[in-house]
């Protein structure tokens, strides 16, 4: 069986580790994987082990896409050996055009990943596009996203996102806080994401931060996504707060923050002030080491990741008073911090490891494989760049 994974610029850069770990999952269990990379981030990606990469060009004239699409298939045919195609995996909203058109080219079924909400509408519009031509289905991340899904007519499985359970050897508390048993530490390092859709949250969340940073007895650094920074007015919004509250020395824009596993779990919390409506494996993975996660309040939050108070901490997320106060008791409450560590530590092992991710992700593939070939009507030849 093979599968190609179809990734959009923002979805590499967002979860490349998460990628990684699935190539290594689905080829253990025997599938051949093609993941095509849009050529704006082909240089910063390091040669893949698990699977074949096609570099695909994600800009260019409107008049040229056809061209380009067509470019994009022979590739992905001529890597493959010869090898059908049986799914096409979309990866980022921007890819869903590309990716229905290649799977209707090459009779594949199909699957689009649901990390956030909100994506009922355009999965209902594709199914409509697709005319029962290529078997549909949307794979969700979390289960906050199933009935969203369901409500459009749209085929969803589950396969809740999994990292790996890092941090303290079982049976211990890990560290979490940045801190030792004792609470000593000579800096603290905070790490933060976001998406850009609520800049009043974020701006909020480093206020607060400001004027923990201000009492602190150790130095505390703050580190930004630089993919979250960008989001902000290609990152000015960011240094332009930061100079106002006067903590631009202690601030610092980290690429690929997702793969700087040691910055990541050093750190003492990794403060989310937009909530984690949406699926972030940077999360899960703070949480499976054992770090406070800092949430802002969202109006659909994905699982209740983190609980408030048990696994994690969510706070009112435009008022910098509450970022400040959950701040400082972190730092503060270092057998606090720690206890709510190790129930977010658990929570991971016990809910989200890679394996039932891989699993979930296999189950999904396999049903939409038996709906393709019921379709049994292999590929639409010469409609690509068009509607498959």
């Amino acid at each position: 069986m093979r599968v190609v994974l179809m990734q959009d610029r923002r979805f590499v850069q967002r979860e490349r580790p998460l990628v990684t770990r699935l190539q290594v999952g689905l080829a253990d269990e025997g599938w051949r994987v093609t993941q095509c990379v849009p050529e704006s981030v082909w240089s910063e990606l390091e040669p893949a082990v698990w699977a074949e990469t096609v570099r695909w060009k994600d800009s260019g004239w409107r008049w040229t896409r056809g061209l380009r699409e067509r470019e994009l298939i022979g590739a992905v045919r001529a890597c493959g050996g010869g090898s059908s195609v049986d799914v096409v995996h979309c990866m980022g909203q921007s890819v869903h055009g590309v990716g229905s058109r290649m799977a209707g080219w090459l009779g594949a079924a199909l699957a689009v990943e649901v990390w956030r909400p909100g994506m009922g509408p355009a999965l209902g519009a594709l199914k409509a596009r697709l005319g029962g031509e290529v078997a549909l289905g949307a794979i969700a991340a979390d289960a906050a996203y199933e009935a969203e899904i369901a409500a459009e007519g749209v085929r969803v499985g589950l396969a809740p996102w999994g990292v790996s359970a890092g941090g303290a050897a079982a049976g211990e508390v890990p560290a979490a806080a940045g801190v030792d048993a004792a609470g000593v530490s000579e800096g603290v390092g905070v790490l933060l994401t976001f998406e850009g859709e609520r800049p009043a949250a974020v701006r909020a969340c480093m206020a607060g931060l400001a004027r923990v940073m201000g009492a602190a007895t150790r130095e505390v650094m703050l580190f930004v996504d630089a993919a979250s920074a960008g989001s902000v007015g290609d990152g000015s919004g960011v240094w332009r707060w930061a100079r106002e509250l006067g903590i631009t020395e202690r601030v610092s824009v980290v690429a690929e923050l997702e793969s700087r596993r040691e910055l990541l779990h050093d750190a003492a919390m990794v403060l989310v002030p937009e909530g984690v409506s949406a699926a972030r494996s940077l999360v899960l993975g703070a949480m499976g080491h054992g770090q406070v996660v800092i949430a802002g309040s969202a109006g659909r939050p994905a699982g209740g990741v983190p609980e408030d108070g048990v696994s994690g901490v969510v706070v009112d997320a435009e008022r910098a008073e509450a970022w400040e106060r959950a701040i400082g008791r972190v730092l503060a409450d270092p057998a606090w911090a720690r206890g709510v560590g190790a129930a977010a530590r658990a929570w991971v092992q016990r809910e989200r490891r890679v394996s039932g991710h891989v699993r979930g992700v296999i189950a999904a593939y396999e049903e939409l494989v038996r709906a393709q070939r019921q379709i049994g009507r292999g590929g639409v030849a010469g409609t690509i760049g068009g509607r498959p």
